[in-house]
């Protein structure tokens, strides 16, 4: 149990930024910089937050706003997927990412996901991986008063009770920290990148004289399958599969 919520205290303060004095005042420059339409200042000043170590749903989606102001379509994209990984419940985000993504040159339509797996994304995105670990320790801990009602109580009925909800909470903790390690996991292991040269040609295997497969465009997101050297397999959304120069991309 100490180990679990040793975990758990882990999670929480994952993703928590550091803000000092210097950085909160970096942060009301960058803001009024884009307040007053001065977005490549914004993008500086923001860019400097994040050389700080900051890092948090809140930077990336104000820079992805900056970005594209300044029409840098693939830049904007890339630091809104970045913010949705942090907080994959951000409507605002979403909402400002599907708007940009009109701008995309390559219109490639997304491979068919059975119902369930799409509820089962929607499930996972309600909270950021912070949110499901704080579930995760209050669940935890309604389960263990419960179950310490349970082994005290003297009472038939009472214990009958507590039984069954001691059973379904730590059902549902369960269920909530699978989730939790989960989304850990897929920020560590995942990688997606955001394509950001304006024309780029995919190629059969990692060699410049490979067979042409396929011709994308910046902004363009690719799902990352392997590397070797300086080349990326990546698979675009439609399911076909190519190599890409890594200096054509930048990973998410």
């Amino acid at each position: 149990m100490k180990k679990l919520i040793t975990i758990f205290l882990v999670f929480t303060a994952w993703y928590i930024p550091a803000y000092g004095s210097e950085t909160t005042d970096l942060v009301k420059q960058a803001n009024q910089a884009y307040a007053d339409q001065d977005f490549k200042k914004a993008v500086a000043l923001y860019d400097s937050v994040m050389a700080t170590g900051v890092e948090s749903a809140e930077l990336y989606y104000n820079l992805g706003n900056a970005w594209f102001r300044l029409d840098e379509i693939a830049s904007a994209v890339l630091y809104y997927e970045r913010a949705l990984q942090l907080d994959p419940s951000a409507n605002r985000i979403r909402h400002n990412l599907n708007f940009v993504k009109q701008f995309q040159k390559d219109d490639i339509e997304q491979l068919p996901v059975m119902f369930y797996v799409r509820w089962w994304h929607s499930l996972t995105r309600l909270f950021s991986v912070r949110g499901w670990a704080i579930a995760s320790i209050i669940l935890v801990m309604i389960s263990s008063v419960i179950w310490m009602f349970f082994i005290v109580s003297r009472s038939h009925g009472r214990r009958r009770t507590s039984f069954w909800a001691a059973t379904v909470f730590s059902l549902l903790f369960l269920l909530v920290f699978f989730i939790s390690l989960r989304n850990y996991n897929h920020l560590q292991q995942e990688k997606d990148a955001i394509v950001f040269k304006p024309v780029v040609t995919g190629k059969s295997s990692p060699d410049e004289a490979s067979k042409d497969l396929f011709v994308i465009h910046e902004g363009l997101k690719v799902h990352i399958m392997n590397k070797i050297g300086n080349w990326y397999e990546v698979r675009l959304p439609d399911g076909t599969v190519g190599w890409l120069p890594a200096e054509s991309m930048r990973v998410i």
